[in-house]
């Protein structure tokens, strides 16, 4: 692990708590102003106890729902995808710490999606073992994503016949964790599936 200095370290949780501590003070000053608005109104039409003193806790989070579900819908169309655009734009002036943050998201769930969707191989091809994903099988074809390095988005795509292939179907977790890593435990791997 890399040695790091106290005015790093001190710059960079500051990078990180000061965006967010701003959110978090825009969440309080929107929950009370939904308290403001919806309080009376609850109040008038008689359903302010219907879940007893947390019915304004969960009609603000069924409003934060509703919200995040409109605004999805919403940038499914193009010139709202380029509102996002510019306002992460703005975002990102201001708080540069906001990427890393989008960054390690948009990782994590390539990483769902990609488990999901492809299946984990350990692969025998041109005489080594290779920690791969089966993209696809078609006509007698496969098709394998092969990790070169210790990062998912680095690889080689190849098709092989699937008469020829050597492969065996491994845990995602532990592949994923094999290639973080460098390489370490896929023997292990290897040993249980394939030998």
């Amino acid at each position: 692990m890399p040695r790091l200095h106290l005015k790093q370290v001190f710059i960079n949780g500051l990078s990180l708590a000061l965006p967010l501590s701003i959110v978090l003070f825009l969440l309080y000053k929107i929950t009370e102003l939904f308290k403001k608005v919806i309080g009376p109104l609850a109040k008038h039409y008689g359903f302010d106890q219907l879940f007893g003193e947390l019915t304004l806790l969960v009609l603000l989070l069924l409003f934060f729902l509703l919200l995040v579900v409109v605004l999805g819908v919403l940038l499914q169309l193009r010139f709202m995808t380029a509102f996002k655009n510019n306002v992460e734009a703005i975002a990102l002036k201001f708080f540069p710490s906001f990427n890393q943050v989008k960054m390690m998201m948009a990782d994590r769930l390539n990483r769902e999606q990609l488990a999901s969707a492809w299946r984990p191989m350990v692969l025998w091809f041109e005489d080594r073992y290779s920690p791969a994903f089966l993209i696809e099988e078609k006509n007698g074809m496969l098709v394998f994503f092969i990790i070169k390095g210790n990062s998912f988005q680095e690889g080689e795509i190849v098709v092989i016949p699937a008469a020829g292939a050597r492969f065996a179907e491994v845990d995602a977790v532990a592949l994923k964790k094999c290639v973080k890593n460098y390489g370490q435990g896929l023997p292990d791997l290897i040993k249980a599936h394939l030998l």
